[in-house]
């Protein structure tokens, strides 16, 4: 999302690191006896500052400065040597809880960490974007008195950082209750003149700095991870959904007979490997409009489109208590009508210790060349993580989407959209 500098509270004035202010949720407290002092800077190197950790959030670090001052940092935006110094801390911290008959959750994730310890990601700026996507409906069996009009706010993932967004006409920002607080912009057009009962006529833009990442081995004293999921990400990333649901016993008796029950000493990437081998070899590419995306219809045609085969992927990885996600938005290249103005679905799961690795099954099998599996060349932007989002865009008024790449709309009115026409445009420039 567009980044909006804010303060923790009314007590921060002035920090060399104002620029990078963001709120956040879930913390690791760190005792005063726990501080580590050091000398700060962002990933541009532009702003230092000498402070203390006062708070490590799930996203974020507090910094208390010599003079008592609070400030909030995303720690994706510090220095690659401040974000290993944090996970360091936060290993460390992890690792010396009092142990328990039990594992506790942040023990099984540790072991997690170590079955991931020969891999790193490389991070590197791929390029500067600006994408328009223009939308023009024509309903000629159809009166609206008024529309309702809708696109997602990219947010800021691993592989897009920097994101603005802007839409015409403008609209107001709703955000969903849930935990991942995916939010939309939406507008209320009442119809004020006859051509526009009729038809539809919009844009957004979305401008981003986008990021190329590429998993490799990280041999004998590489660097550990960078980051840790908070317990409502963990969650809403391991969640059934009603149409795929991964925890079904159909989808349970699938998986032991396709073998893909991940082993015990087996690390969670390489099992991820190993599922992506399964679908690219086992599983053919297919669309069609209104094609059924229920998981056991993919598992038992053998075949589906990128959006399917993601799902496929993702829902092996939660089955085995692994973290997974969808991206829903479309290729950072211009686009035409034969290529659907490049929409694109893919996935990415949660490597312990790693972060986010990218994962592009329905690319591999189309191509049949080509490395995508833990290899994002930062072209693609992401309009939303997972999909079946909620929102209250005013009183008494909702919002559901399965997925949405573009704009969405409804209506109120009167006649019907069965001789309705789309023109799309997705313009990309540098």
């Amino acid at each position: 999302m567009p980044f909006n500098p804010e303060p923790q509270c009314s007590r921060i004035r002035g920090a060399c690191l104002h620029s990078i202010f963001v709120i956040s949720l879930a913390c690791v407290l760190i005792p005063p006896s726990r501080a580590w002092s050091r000398t700060w800077s962002d990933i541009s190197g532009s702003y230092r500052i000498d402070a203390e950790i006062a708070e490590i959030l799930q996203s974020d670090v507090v910094l208390k400065t010599s003079d008592g001052r609070l400030v909030k940092v995303p720690i994706l935006k510090l220095a690659p040597a401040d974000r290993q110094f944090i996970e360091e801390k936060k290993m460390a911290n992890a690792s010396k809880r009092e142990a328990q008959t039990e594992p506790s959750t942040d023990q099984k994730l540790i072991l997690a960490a170590k079955g991931n310890e020969k891999y790193t990601l490389t991070t590197r700026p791929s390029k500067k974007v600006r994408a328009t996507y223009k939308y023009k409906l024509t309903a000629p069996s159809y009166s609206a008195s008024e529309w309702l009009l809708y696109a997602m706010h990219p947010p800021e993932l691993p592989g897009q950082m920097e994101v603005l967004f802007t839409m015409s006409p403008p609209g107001k920002k709703a955000t969903e209750s849930a935990a991942l607080e995916r939010s939309l912009w939406f507008a209320k057009l009442p119809v004020q003149e006859e051509k526009d009962k009729k038809h539809l006529e919009c844009e957004f833009e979305i401008k981003a700095q986008l990021y190329s990442r590429k998993l490799e081995s990280r041999g004998g004293g590489g660097k550990k991870g960078q980051t840790w999921l908070s317990p409502g990400e963990r969650s809403e990333y391991l969640a059934p959904k009603i149409w795929r649901a991964h925890d079904s016993p159909e989808f349970g008796e699938w998986l032991n007979q396709a073998k893909l029950k991940i082993l015990a000493q087996e690390g969670q990437i390489d099992f991820a490997r190993r599922i992506f081998n399964h679908i690219v070899k086992d599983f053919r590419y297919e669309y069609l409009p209104g094609m059924d995306r229920k998981l056991m219809s993919i598992c038992e045609s053998g075949k589906s489109d990128c959006g399917g085969l993601s799902i496929l992927f993702t829902s092996v990885l939660r089955a085995n208590d692994i973290p997974a996600r969808l991206l829903f938005g479309r290729r950072a290249v211009t686009g035409q009508a034969s290529d659907t103005y490049q929409a694109h679905a893919k996935a990415e799961f949660f490597a312990e210790g790693v972060g986010w690795v990218p994962v592009d099954c329905s690319s591999a099998i189309v191509s049949g060349e080509g490395n995508f599996f833990g290899n994002d060349d930062g072209n693609f932007i992401a309009f939303h993580v997972n999909d079946d989002i909620t929102v209250d865009v005013e009183e008494g008024r909702q919002l559901g989407i399965v997925w949405l790449q573009g704009f969405g709309y409804s209506a109120r009115g009167e006649g019907s959209f069965d001789k309705s026409s789309l023109k799309e445009e997705w313009i990309v420039r540098r």
